[in-house]
C-alpha cells in the first residue's frame, strides 16, 4: 500500500532510515516493552524495505530483459548473504551486540545512500515499456479524435 502510494526510492530511504535509527535504538533498550516496541519497528521496517525493494528492483530493468536481469541480481543478493552470518558473527566476537548493531546500521547507511543517490526515479506507466522504446505518440504522431469516428460503430453498423 505504502509503497504503491509513493515513490519506491523514496520508501526505501525513509524505510532505511527507520530501520538505522530503531536498530541503534534497540542496541541500547533496557525495558522489555521498548525491546518489544523496537523489534516489531525493526520487522515491519525490514518486511516494508523487502517488498519495496523487491517491486522497485522490477522497475529498473527494460521489460525484454526484465525477468533475466532481476534473476540475476536476486541470485547474488542470495549468495552474498552466504557471508553476512559469517560477517556478523566475527563482529559480534569482537565488539559485541551494540557492534553487530552499528554494523547493520552502517549497511543500512550504505543502501540508504545508494538508493537516495544513485537509484532512478521509477514511474508506474514506465513498467510496461522499455525505456529506449519511444511513446505510442512519438511512433504515431499525436492522438486526434479523428481515428475514433474511424474505428467506432455507428448506429448504421448497430
Amino acid at each position: 500500500m505504502i509503497a504503491d502510494r509513493f515513490e519506491r526510492k523514496h520508501v526505501l530511504v525513509v524505510v532505511s532510515l527507520a530501520i538505522i535509527v530503531c536498530g541503534l535504538a534497540f542496541s541500547q533498550a533496557n525495558g522489555a516493552m521498548a525491546i518489544v516496541l523496537l523489534g516489531a519497528c525493526l520487522t515491519l521496517g525490514n518486511n516494508m524495505m523487502s517488498y519495496t525493494y523487491h517491486a522497485y528492483q522490477q522497475e529498473l530493468f527494460p521489460t525484454g530483459i526484465r525477468a533475466r536481469a532481476v534473476r540475476f541480481v536476486y541470485s547474488w543478493s542470495r549468495f552474498s548473504a552466504i557471508f553476512t552470518g559469517f560477517a556478523i558473527a566475527f563482529v559480534l566476537q569482537h565488539s559485541g551486540v551494540a557492534g553487530v548493531f552499528v554494523f547493520i546500521a552502517g549497511a543500512m547507511l550504505v543502501a540508504l545512500l545508494a538508493a537516495a543517490l544513485m537509484g532512478p526515479r521509477t514511474v508506474i506507466s514506465l513498467l510496461s515499456r522499455s525505456r529506449t522504446e519511444p511513446r505510442a505518440e512519438e511512433r504515431c504522431g499525436s492522438p486526434s479524435s479523428s481515428w475514433r469516428g474511424r474505428f467506432s460503430p455507428t448506429r448504421a453498423d448497430l
